[in-house]
């Protein structure tokens, strides 16, 4: 069985008392892209702008658009 997924991947070489050792370490990245992908569209689906509101109920926008509205995206109002 194959499965195929994204991931982080580092590789370290280590010299220790003259002997060679390797470490690599590998983080699975496929929820992140995921939620990255639901976000991305999201904001693409958006007319005007995507509002977030926190949990101290701080409004955060999150939107590129903004801009052209005179807004400052990820500033609070």
């Amino acid at each position: 069985m194959v499965i195929i997924f994204g991931c982080n991947f580092l590789y370290l070489k280590l010299l220790v008392k003259g002997k060679k050792h390797y470490t690599a370490f590998i983080r699975d990245v496929t929820q992140e892209r995921e939620a990255r992908e639901v976000i991305t569209q999201t904001l693409e689906q958006a007319l005007d702008a995507v509002v977030c509101i926190d949990e101290e109920n701080k409004s955060r926008y999150l939107m590129r658009q903004l801009k052209n509205f005179g807004a400052i995206p990820g500033k609070r109002y």
